[in-house]
């Protein structure tokens, strides 16, 4: 999840992974829950911190292989206090700040569930494949609303939980309207990021001309 050092082939650790990959190389990797993307926001709330360093859940779509490494709470600030993760100094600070017990037991139960959504995707589609009668889901889809206001990337966030929850395909759309074109250059900025955000998230991005926001986004869906 962690940035490159400047002058690196690419800018984040992820995307040495993917041309690892795309090389037919296999790749072995660790990676915190907090560092999930559309985790973020939920982390934020347990935590209070905002992790800045995530790494998009296509990454994890797309293993072959998911362990989970579980490790209770006491045994982990154990760890800490014995120097076996982090310089003892830097380490107590962790402990009394962000891997407080607390803030590890939700992180922790974050990571299980994680998992244990990817397992239950594997059982539908093996199921699916063999013809094993079950009861599949309705068609639903997820529509996302995007535009320049804060609060966009936690929707968007929000939206990819929620699509996997329900196992249903998502769509993130804005609305180009004629006040779009008075847009500050901050604005058109942050669209243009919460835009990217949804496509590294797994969302179709659609951006679809209109004159009324609400009555657009009804004939869309």
């Amino acid at each position: 999840a962690h940035t490159n050092a400047p002058g690196s082939r690419h800018p984040k650790r992820y995307l040495d992974v993917q041309e690892i990959l795309a090389r037919g190389i296999d790749v072995y990797t660790t990676l915190n829950i907090q560092h999930v993307e559309s985790l973020n926001d939920v982390v934020a709330q347990i935590t209070r911190v905002r992790v800045r360093e995530t790494v998009p859940d296509s990454i994890i779509d797309r293993a072959d292989d998911v362990e989970i490494i579980d490790l209770t709470p006491d045994d982990l600030i154990k760890r800490l206090e014995e120097g076996k993760v982090y310089f003892p100094n830097t380490a107590q600070r962790a402990v009394e700040n962000y891997f407080s017990p607390g803030n590890l037991t939700a992180l922790r139960e974050l990571a299980l569930r994680r998992t244990a959504q990817r397992v239950d995707e594997q059982l539908l589609n093996h199921m699916q494949s063999h013809a094993i009668q079950g009861p599949w889901a309705a068609g639903e889809r997820v529509l996302v609303c995007v535009d320049a206001r804060p609060g966009g990337a936690a929707r968007i966030r929000y939206a990819r939980r929620l699509a996997d929850r329900l196992r249903a395909p998502w769509t993130a759309l804005h609305v180009d309207t004629p006040r779009s074109a008075g847009m500050s250059e901050d604005d058109k900025d942050r669209l243009a990021t919460l835009l990217r955000l949804a496509e590294q998230l797994g969302a179709e991005v659609t951006t679809i001309p209109g004159q009324s926001v609400a009555q657009d986004i009804v004939r869309h869906a």
